[in-house]
């Protein structure tokens, strides 16, 4: 049966064939055995399948995207995150989801990829263009969608995983499958441990890449209850960063019998970074006679950072808290969200409507009174049909209203023509907004080193995009390449950026207008056992009238199987040509562009099954050894940053992987 497709938490209009069993719960077209109901949507839309995930030994989110053209994942050894930018916009533009459910708990606008751990996860789906009538805010570039394991087996089943890199880190996770009559529970538990790393000889405490240790685990549970499906799924995370600082001489001055002499003590100012996650979500999918589908999508995020500042007394080696003012710091953020979803559908129109509640709210010292809260409500409805042979036409409409910005109309069209079996147009208009969240309204960072505060008066970024596609397929009696060419443009107004005043001081604040235009062409080959996916990006971006050079980017994944030794090999590579960054003066007037040197990340992993079970692997990272990067200022603004190095890598490290699936 054709059905239309809707995300938990989120809306993909895409249409997939339902399973007899009735894959439970999340709908989405990722589910689809039948590849070809992807390639009929009008959305462009790529699938990172478990397959691809286990031979390149993933362990988180990060890890995937690194490998994705389009992608460009940025890893900040200052903070310990790793964030994103896709297809040239930043990755506060871009909504990430599990299961449908959005994140919460961004730093500076970007979710923390690594602590996106996919010891569970089945596949993950990769949206582009502008999705705010289907996605919500926070959707102008695209989403991301994490699709959790929920096997149906009859029998315990399971998999354990440990990996071990040369550069002192371990990761090790269990996943268990645990059938309850005419119910299934799965449960995963995990380690992540990376020691920090430092570059440069002479130091003694002091890293350039922080101390990580991570805890994670999910539980979920699937089943009916007469005619109605039910899903559970909880995920726990807890991590800390360790930054040790250099130790330091304190002289302090005592007497003893009228006499005054100096005593020495070495000690050193260490912060931790303790962050914690807790994401439950609950779901219930029905039939009526009237409607193909009914879904009731319930989630609740939580997320806290705690900033532990510690004086390390190396004399006799005592750790203490320092009990200066404002050196300790929690900061707790949490969101709900409930939405109802109306599935109805006819062989030339698959219609959906529905309703979505939404409130997040923060708690903490550096929140602005202590608590702010952001809530909306919307209605949403989307239309897929045809309006001549081989032109089907998808009709978006959403309406929100906000608590701090009031009302908003998000509309959305796209077409899609087949020419001839293997020929494929697309074009996409639409409109996006973007609403600033709660730190870049309310939070107020402030202490020795830092004075970066939240804007009020922020308002909302609003958008327009234009994306056209053209994809081609040809087979052969034993081959097969696809050709796909894409133009996207985006405008942006009233674009949100923070404001460097002077090195410590910067705020929030709507700088005007953004223009992002994207180039790309891409290659599929398949023969046998040999698959090649490449990809050629060419993106610009024009800020307030002032004009980056056009940024290069070339991505290739290929696996080859060599049958004989059950070997497989595969490869990927990210080649970053010049990439642009805009800097500002304090009211924005004055634009600077710095440009980041021409890199390669380069991976090699060799993988080989022993029988059914077990499966071995050893991978070779950042070949190519990437480890610093130099910045360039064409131009600059008044406060921008100018030349000089960037962290950028661990530098080459070699991994061995084992797995136990049983």
């Amino acid at each position: 049966m054709v059905i239309l497709s809707i995300s938990l938490g989120t809306i993909s209009a895409q249409t997939f064939l339902l399973p007899e069993d009735e894959r439970l719960p999340t709908f989405t077209f990722s589910h689809s055995k039948n590849p070809k109901q992807i390639r009929q949507s009008v959305y462009k839309v790529r699938i990172v399948s478990k397959d691809f995930i286990e031979k390149t030994n993933s362990i988180n989110l990060a890890d995937v995207l690194k490998t994705q053209s389009g992608m460009n994942v940025v890893e900040d050894n200052l903070t310990g995150t790793y964030t994103l930018s896709m297809n040239g916009q930043e990755g506060k533009n871009v909504q990430i989801l599990v299961n449908g459910i959005p994140l919460i708990g961004r730093m500076l606008g970007q979710i923390d990829l690594s602590q996106i751990n996919l010891q569970d996860i089945e596949m993950i789906e990769i949206v582009e263009g502008p999705l705010s009538s289907i996605y919500g805010a926070n959707a102008t570039a695209g989403a991301i969608n994490i699709i959790s394991k929920k096997n149906q087996s009859s029998k315990l089943s399971g998999q354990i995983k440990s990996q071990q890199l040369s550069i002192g880190s371990n990761n090790s996770s269990i996943y268990l499958s645990i059938p309850i009559k005419k119910w299934t529970s799965n449960l995963s538990l995990g380690r992540n441990f990376f020691p920090g790393k430092s570059f440069e000889k002479g130091t003694l405490r002091q890293t350039d890449w922080m101390l990580k240790n991570q805890y994670v685990a999910t539980f979920g549970v699937q089943g009916k209850i007469k005619k109605t499906s039910v899903s559970y799924r909880l995920s726990l995370l807890d991590e800390t960063l360790k930054n040790k600082r250099e130790p330091y001489k304190e002289i302090q001055v005592k007497e003893k019998d009228g006499q005054f002499y100096e005593v020495g003590q070495f000690k050193a100012n260490d912060i931790h970074y303790l962050s914690r996650r807790m994401d439950h979500q609950l779901s219930f999918v029905s039939r009526s006679e009237r409607f193909e589908r009914i879904e009731f999508q319930n989630g609740y995020n939580y997320f806290s950072r705690e900033k532990k500042s510690l004086i390390h007394h190396f004399n006799n080696n005592q750790v203490l808290l320092d009990r200066s003012t404002g050196v300790q710091d929690t900061t707790s953020f949490q969101s709900a969200l409930h939405r109802a979803i109306f599935a109805y559908g006819k062989p030339h129109l698959k219609f959906f409507s529905g309703y979505e509640f939404q409130s997040e709210w923060g708690e903490g010292k550096r929140i602005m009174s202590s608590s702010q809260n952001i809530w909306s409500a919307s209605t949403f409805s989307n239309a897929d049909f045809e309006i001549a042979k081989k032109v089907q036409v998808n009709l978006g409409f959403r309406t929100d209203y906000n608590s701090r910005f009031g009302w908003s109309i998000l509309p959305n069209l796209q077409f899609r023509r087949l020419a001839k079996k293997n020929k494929k147009f697309t074009t996409s208009i639409a409109y996006g907004q973007r609403n600033p969240d709660l730190k870049e309204l309310y939070l107020n960072f402030v202490d020795a080193n830092h004075n970066v505060t939240g804007n009020p008066k922020l308002i909302s970024e609003m958008g327009y995009n234009f994306l056209f596609g053209f994809e081609k397929s040809q087979d052969y009696s034993r081959s097969k390449i696809v050709h796909d060419f894409n133009i996207n443009a985006n405008w942006m107004s009233n674009k949100i950026q923070l404001i460097v005043t002077d090195p410590t001081t910067a705020q929030y604040s709507n700088l005007g207008n953004q223009h992002i235009r994207n180039f790309s062409y891409g290659v599929i080959f398949e023969k046998g056992g040999l698959n090649v996916n490449t990809r050629n990006l060419l993106t610009q971006t024009i800020v307030n009238k002032e004009k980056s050079k056009f940024s290069y980017q070339a991505t290739i994944n290929a696996s080859q199987k060599l049958p004989k030794s059950k070997l497989q090999i595969n490869l990927n590579a990210n080649y970053f040509s010049n990439q642009n960054y805009f800097s500002f003066n304090s009211d924005g007037a004055d634009v600077g562009i710095k440009y980041l040197n021409p890199y390669c990340l380069m991976d090699v992993f060799l993988s080989r099954k022993m029988g059914i079970q077990h499966r071995v692997s050893l991978g070779f990272i950042n070949v190519i050894n990437i480890t610093q990067l130099n910045v360039s200022a064409a131009s600059q603004g008044q406060h921008g940053r100018g030349a000089g190095l960037l962290t950028a890598g661990l530098g080459r490290t070699f991994q061995l992987n084992y797995q136990w699936t049983f």
